[in-house]
């Protein structure tokens, strides 16, 4: 419980409510015993009438049954002795007031905890969001998809199912048990102790059934996460599934995960529903043991009196169902345990210092250098960049080319400090990258990356995203130097148009053109592009040519090349190699020089060709 409360700490964000709730809670355990207590003298006037007034020889004990005694008294006195038929109209008066207030203030009760619960939830999944959301660049590459949109909704689900249960029974159930065990031992403290004996078996029940809970539920968990992610990935990799015509792999495959899935949540709801019955057992044991020793001391005439007794049976009876939900809390406790563990070590992944103390970043004026750069992902013991040294003067446009993996991107990726090296300097006119706020630094980087990403929201909101200031007279002139003005002017609704998920609406060659004009807009003066012009018809080429050649204007450009139709924007080009520098110059220079130079450039057009 203190766990889920460090989460989301109530008791300073909704004090007013949880003091309401507190005040309603009290008041009905308050009324919910006087509505207990007053069914003994209903029922002792009713079918015993001639021993229902104890004020007539009222003798008081001591102790706790004195106190009894006194209540007892009290609440005839009350309601005024006398005839029967003039009591239990009055009796039956006191009930309804008694038990209508103590619904009032049951339904005060859940509704302050309802705003308290469902606030925690609502807190409680915008926090994982904004601490998944402010994670390094690099923990996305190591964590699936699916178990993070499980952590969000799933996750943050089952733990609600906790809460509840936990805001409105924790405090009430417990209170009402410790209220109505005061009146059974004042009643009788030999038929408590009696009926007592038993209660170690709920303990016994509930602890075996709740580490199995716990265990199951982490079970459930992680299967959620793996159906999320299949089901994401299904959705994502649609093309692919259909190009393959692996549809009935996929559905046997997803099948699968949901067979385990179901057989764990079969488990955990046969043992959740093997304790009702068991603790139901369990009471009637209880209820028999008390009749028969109570009955017996009644019968006999010693100890109890009859409306004592009428008491205490309906005093246990109504202990029972609050008593079962505190044993029933502990097995929430545990389900949601697991669901509160994952959460846990999600929130303590350490967060991109996003808003760390550094100097501001102002402008390029010198350029930008890598100087003995070395890199490697920290699942792997190889260097990606191995003293990697090169500068990029301001105004200059570098393009990297090399095979795959030749850790060209990884390169780009530390300007912005995506990544951090692992040894050496990224300079930003002179300065390390890692002095610079990350906000401010990556304001002045523009991206334009190979696989261009677009919300399923409007071209407008796509355009200006991050930018919520541009004007209508920017924003038009982006597109138009973008050559992006007629294909938007022809969508159903213009700049209003959804682009579906993912641009999914677009052609290639128009999320380029998109991505090419929101670049525009940023107006960084660093702009790393990673082509991405591949798979595209002529005209769609020839537009994006012309686009990229506003796009480059005025600009340091860094451009990670895949057809010699980006290199011929460069000035000069670095060729890499397995994470090192293997030649560099202009493109002429390093035909004549380089023999991977010159085996890359005709494998682009091969390539060009074949398209």
């Amino acid at each position: 419980m203190i766990t889920y409360l460090s989460f989301i700490n109530p008791f300073k964000r909704y004090p007013k409510y949880l003091i309401a709730t507190a005040v309603s809670t009290l008041f009905f355990v308050a009324f919910n015993a006087l509505s207990v207590w007053l069914v003994a003298p209903v029922l002792s006037v009713l079918f015993m009438p001639g021993k229902s007034d104890p004020t007539t020889n009222a003798v008081v004990g001591e102790g706790l049954r004195g106190v009894y005694d006194s209540l007892k008294q009290w609440s005839w006195e009350m309601i005024g002795g006398g005839d029967p038929q003039q009591v239990l109209p009055r009796l039956c008066v006191a009930l309804i007031a008694v038990f209508v207030l103590k619904n009032v203030f049951a339904y005060l009760q859940m509704h302050f905890v309802s705003y308290v619960e469902q606030r925690m939830i609502k807190d409680l999944r915008e926090r994982v969001y904004s601490h998944v959301i402010r994670q390094r660049y690099g923990f996305f590459d190591s964590s699936s998809t699916g178990e993070l949109m499980s952590a969000v909704m799933n996750d943050v689900n089952q733990l609600s199912v906790t809460f509840q249960r936990v805001f409105t029974q924790a405090v009430r159930d417990p209170l009402t048990v410790l209220t109505l065990l005061v009146i059974l031992f004042s009643i009788s403290w030999q038929l408590t102790l009696a009926a007592l004996l038993i209660v170690p078996a709920f303990g016994i029940i509930f602890r075996k059934t709740g580490g199995s809970l716990k265990r199951k539920s982490g079970r459930i968990q992680e299967g959620m996460a793996e159906i999320t992610s299949a089901l994401q990935e299904t959705i994502s990799g649609a093309r692919l599934i259909k190009s393959a015509s692996t549809e009935q792999f996929e559905s046997e495959r997803f099948e699968g995960r949901s067979t385990r899935l179901f057989r764990n949540a079969l488990r955990m709801v046969r043992l959740e529903r093997l304790a009702s019955p068991l603790s139901e057992t369990i009471g009637v044991g209880i209820i028999a043991t008390v009749l028969l020793l109570g009955g017996q001391q009644v019968l006999s005439g010693s100890l109890l009196d009859a409306e004592d007794f009428i008491r205490f049976i309906v005093v246990l009876f109504s202990m029972l169902a609050p008593a079962k939900a505190v044993g029933n809390l502990h097995n929430y406790l545990q389900i949601g345990s697991a669901a509160g563990a994952r959460i846990n070590a999600l929130l303590e992944k350490p967060q991109e210092l996003l808003n760390e103390t550094g100097k501001p970043v102002t402008k390029l004026e010198r350029g930008v250098r890598f100087d003995n750069v070395f890199f490697k992902y920290p699942t792997s013991e190889h260097w990606i960049l191995n003293n990697v040294s090169f500068e990029v003067k301001r105004g200059e446009r570098v393009a990297l080319v090399g095979r795959s993996g030749s850790g060209k991107t990884t390169l780009a990726n530390l300007l912005p400090r995506f990544y951090e090296v692992e040894k050496g300097h990224v300079l930003w006119d002179g300065q390390d990258v890692r002095e610079f706020k990350i906000p401010d630094l990556r304001k002045h980087v523009s991206i334009v990356s190979q696989d261009v990403f677009l919300f399923n929201e409007s071209v407008r909101y796509n355009l200006t995203y991050g930018n919520p200031a541009i004007t209508d007279e920017q924003l038009h002139a982006a597109i138009a130097r973008a050559q992006a003005a007629d294909f938007i002017a022809q969508m159903p609704q213009g700049l209003e148009t959804v682009v579906g998920e993912r641009g999914a609406q677009l052609s290639g060659g128009q999320r380029q053109r998109i991505a090419i004009a929101r670049a525009l807009l940023k107006n960084a003066p660093l702009l790393i592009f990673d082509e991405a012009t591949s798979a595209l018809d002529n005209e769609s080429e020839r537009l994006i040519q012309h686009a990229l050649e506003e796009l480059f204007r005025d600009r340091t450009v860094i451009i990670i090349a895949h057809r010699l139709s980006s290199i011929r924007f460069a000035d000069r080009v670095i060729v890499m190699d397995a994470g090192e520098i293997a030649a560099q110059g202009t493109h002429d220079s390093l035909i004549q020089s380089s023999e991977l130079y010159r085996v890359l450039t005709q494998q682009y057009e091969r390539e060009a060709r074949v398209e």
